[in-house]
């Protein structure tokens, strides 16, 4: 009979888990990354501009919070119901980024998961 070999520990990562739920943390930071999750409009009944500019107040205080810069955003992903809107968004967008340190960027078209949303973003930050 062959002896098997003892199981080890797994040393878990040093993940820090913010706000987490049951389901998925509004955040999370890993060797100074912090992966925040998709957000979506909480006021109903705007138009494109206005979640745009309400999701990107909402991403600037998870900045805040995670005491990190606009600059400092590594990647975003954008996800848009219409492609007709996406000029819009990328106006706002524009005008909220630091020139000359925009980020990797992944726009998806099609339904999101909030039927009243027409726009959400998710980012992954580098934090100081």
């Amino acid at each position: 009979m062959t002896k098997q070999p003892e199981a080890t520990a797994v040393n878990e990562p040093d993940i820090e888990y913010i706000q987490p739920s049951a389901r998925y943390s509004k955040a999370t930071i890993w060797r100074g990354i912090g992966y925040l999750s998709a957000i979506y409009p909480v006021i109903e009944g705007q138009n494109i501009e206005e979640q745009t500019r309400e999701i990107l107040t909402t991403l600037q205080a998870c900045l805040d919070t995670l005491c990190a810069k606009r600059s400092a955003i590594l990647k975003a992903t954008i996800f848009v119901r219409n492609l007709e809107d996406f000029n819009a968004v990328n106006r706002i967008w524009d005008s909220w980024v630091v020139p000359g340190r925009a980020p990797a960027r992944t726009p998806v078209f099609g339904p999101l998961l909030r039927s009243d949303a027409k726009v959400g973003i998710e980012a992954i930050v580098a934090i100081e």
